[in-house]
């Protein structure tokens, strides 16, 4: 069996024993750090994505995507984050942003990784002028093999990296999947 047909495997299984989609992403945390260890998935995911006709010719922004798995529970894309020709990490690749509903948990596999910042829920400041303060709660390394993850509506900052680093991202949304759920 392959290496990402095993990781996935086991990634589904954490899902299907999992009380609800937080209790999965906690679950598959050390999964997702042994797979960051493992140059040899990454080999395989690359190897797999570059067989695929006009993978290159894909638009991305700001990293490279490279989608592993897509099913009912979850998505695992591995993310190429490429730095800024000046190697400068004092600038984030997007504005403040939050994803919804989606769950992040994250693991960097290459590279030295990058600055990620979270913040908190944004308060009304001004509501007349629409002015809001938002407060950084966290601003961390997501270095080598470090685990992060990012909940559903958390605000959150990601900085270039000052070297080419991959992350694998697991994606799932924080809503049950199925009425079984």
């Amino acid at each position: 069996m392959s290496k990402t047909a095993t990781y996935v495997a086991e990634l589904r299984s954490k899902f299907k024993h999992a009380s609800d989609k937080h209790d999965a992403n906690r679950r598959c945390s050390d999964l997702l750090a042994e797979m960051s260890a493992d140059g040899e998935f990454f080999t395989e995911i690359l190897s797999k994505h570059l067989a695929k006709p006009g993978s290159l010719n894909n638009l991305h922004y700001p990293v490279v995507g490279m989608q592993i798995e897509q099913n009912e529970d979850f998505t695992l894309v591995a993310n190429c984050w490429i730095p800024l020709p000046d190697k400068s990490t004092d600038l984030s690749t997007k504005a403040i942003h939050h994803h919804g509903d989606m769950l992040l948990s994250t693991a960097t596999a290459f590279g030295t990784g990058y600055e990620h910042w979270l913040f908190e829920t944004p308060a009304v400041a001004d509501a007349d002028a629409e002015l809001y303060n938002l407060k950084l709660i966290e601003r961390a390394a997501h270095s080598l093999n470090h685990v992060a993850f990012v909940d559903a509506y958390i605000a959150h900052l990601p900085m270039y990296p000052p070297d080419l680093t991959i992350t694998y991202a697991l994606w799932t949304s924080r809503f049950p999947t199925t009425w079984k759920d």
